[in-house]
């Protein structure tokens, strides 16, 4: 991609690199980004939250995917040790105990304090932005990358659905978006504006990524346990 030739140059400069990414469920991330205010009144902003996901292993030319290693938020909060053992042998770091220290809080803007391996970000309702046949939909519209890092998907081999009616589910609001003109006030869009945003990415990407392009995924570093 033109725009990451910058980026890319950089990573090239170094003889020994890796690129190492988090990722996290991204449904999750849908639900909380909307809830922090990210998207919802900016058309970009909300398309790219939607959207992201799908890049997240695009983001590299193909020349860079030896080097390209992801590792998911969840199994580093669930089982950080065996987590950070993993990153270590992948980083050629020695791992020490003192890493799993982690005693610095994060402070959200909403006053929510998280600090350590707490496990309260594994457990957070969605149900305030997302109702479970929205959730549903969304498992469904990232089913190939829910599938990759692990997570529970509504799949798609088992129950096909032809892409008609797959649009036609992309049709219906979700749950965030009835609450959208309260949240953000002037700023934000009509309904039917942001139900535009929604629907267009959704159904692009869904044709880009699930009918058109190969999806392309960075390595996965599994959990050291799960290796041996």
């Amino acid at each position: 991609m033109a725009e990451n030739n910058v980026y890319e140059e950089i990573v090239k400069e170094f003889p020994d690199k890796i690129v190492l990414t988090t990722m996290r469920n991204p449904i999750v991330i849908l639900a909380r980004a909307y809830e922090f205010g990210l998207i919802g009144w900016n058309e970009f902003q909300t398309k790219y939250f939607l959207a992201s996901t799908y890049l997240h292993g695009q983001f590299l030319s193909e020349e860079l995917d030896s080097i390209h290693f992801a590792y998911c938020f969840e199994n580093l909060k669930m089982y950080p040790r065996e987590q950070l053992k993993a990153l270590c042998k992948l980083l050629n770091v020695p791992f020490d105990e003192s890493m799993l220290e982690a005693k610095i809080p994060m402070v959200h803007n909403n006053g929510e304090v998280v600090e350590g391996f707490d496990l309260k970000p594994l457990k957070r309702k969605l149900d305030q932005q997302l109702s479970d046949f929205d959730q549903m939909r969304l498992k469904i519209y990232y089913e190939p990358i829910l599938k990759y890092y692990g997570y529970d998907t509504f799949d798609l081999e088992e129950y096909p659905l032809p892409m008609n009616e797959v649009a036609q589910l992309f049709r219906y609001p979700f749950r965030f978006e009835q609450q959208n003109q309260e949240k953000f006030g002037e700023v934000a869009p009509s309904f039917e504006e942001l139900r535009k945003w929604i629907y267009d990415v959704m159904i692009q990407t869904y044709n880009d990524y699930r009918i058109g392009k190969k999806i392309r995924f960075p390595k996965l570093v599994q959990l050291e346990w799960e290796v041996e």
